[in-house]
Order: structure tokens, then sequence, then C-alpha cells
């Protein structure tokens, strides 16, 4: 009898070690499908984000180019105009700062 009982022991521990690798098998699957959906959702979420920069960028140098035109327009006409001798002519007076009274 101590045979038989040293028998099923062994039996059941080789069972329980073989379900324990199945077991331990699954999980280890399971844990690189939900680490490889998180890089997928993370690569996902980075291409949202660039996409919503690129946007804004794009959006702000629309707006911002009449701007941009009308000083590059400004100072052109300043350039010719102090070229020409029309603007800022000499100052020849001593400067007086303006008192309150």
């Amino acid at each position: 009898m101590p045979i038989a009982a040293a028998a099923i022991g062994a039996g059941t521990s080789l069972f329980s070690g073989i379900m324990g690798a199945h077991e331990a098998g699954q999980a280890a699957k399971a844990q690189q499908q939900a680490a490889q959906k998180a890089q997928q959702t993370i690569a996902q979420n980075q291409q949202q984000a660039l996409g919503l920069e690129q946007g804004m960028w794009g959006g702000l140098q629309g707006a911002t180019t009449p701007y941009q035109t009308t000083g590059k327009l400004g100072a052109q006409g300043l350039a010719g105009l102090y070229s020409k001798g029309l603007l800022l002519a000499p100052w020849k007076q001593q400067f007086q700062a303006p008192t309150a009274e």
C-alpha cells in the first residue's frame, strides 16, 4: 500500500506540474498580448498628437501671414524714405524732457 500511495502522490505531483506549466504559459501569452496592445495604443496616440500639433502650427502660420506681410511692406517703405533722406532729419537741438508743471 505505501507504494500505491507514493505512485498516486507522484502522479498527482506530475499532473500539477504540467497544469502549472500550461497556466504559466497562458499567463505569459496574455501579458505579451497586453503589452503589444499597449504599444499599439501609444503609437496611435502619438500620431494623433503629432497631427494635432501640425494642424495648430499650420493654423498659426496662416493666421500670422497678414501681419508678416504688413510688417515687411512697412519696413520696405521706411527703408525707402530713409534712403532718400525724407525720414529722420538730423536732430540739431538739445533734448529737453517734458516736465509736469
